[in-house]
């Protein structure tokens, strides 16, 4: 458990801004992270950025380090514009499938620099427009080389 002066930090957090997966909202997240002594706190939603800023803001006015991330959809080994389904394992492992049914593989990402937080922000921007699929802002290979520095 994190305590006063702990070194631990929780980075996986969803927000209200991961629809369905989170309810902090970013302001008591940041709350409890001061009160619990911790001295910094992650982001990972969803699927998108749209918390980026409102955790950076909030972070900063009480002297927490923001660790800003997303928790991105990206496609099974194929091209972000290819609806092509993909599985693994048996028949019988696919009832318990949290792969969007063979649609997207989840890979939780986070900045290092401000280049980096840069490129998850237009890596996001590339999966929200050229990467939908249903409701899922998919990155691909291509997507995740060309913004992977910081």
């Amino acid at each position: 458990m994190a305590g006063s002066g702990s070194d631990f930090v929780q980075l996986h957090n969803h927000t209200h801004y991961s629809l369905l997966d989170g309810a902090s909202k970013i302001p008591d997240l940041v709350r409890r992270t001061k009160e619990l002594g911790m001295t910094a706190v992650g982001i990972a939603d969803h699927g998108n950025m749209h918390g980026a800023y409102e955790m950076w803001s909030e972070a900063v006015k009480v002297g927490v380090k923001p660790i800003i991330g997303i928790e991105a959809y990206t496609t099974p080994e194929t091209a972000r514009q290819d609806k092509t389904r993909v599985h693994w394992g048996t028949e019988a492992q696919r009832s318990d499938d949290v792969s969007g049914g063979g649609l997207i593989a989840h890979l939780t990402l986070w900045a290092e620099t401000d280049e980096g937080l840069k490129n998850l922000l237009k890596a996001s921007s590339v999966a929200n427009l050229e990467g939908r699929v249903m409701r899922y802002p998919r990155m691909d290979n291509e997507v995740l080389s060309t913004y992977s520095k910081g």
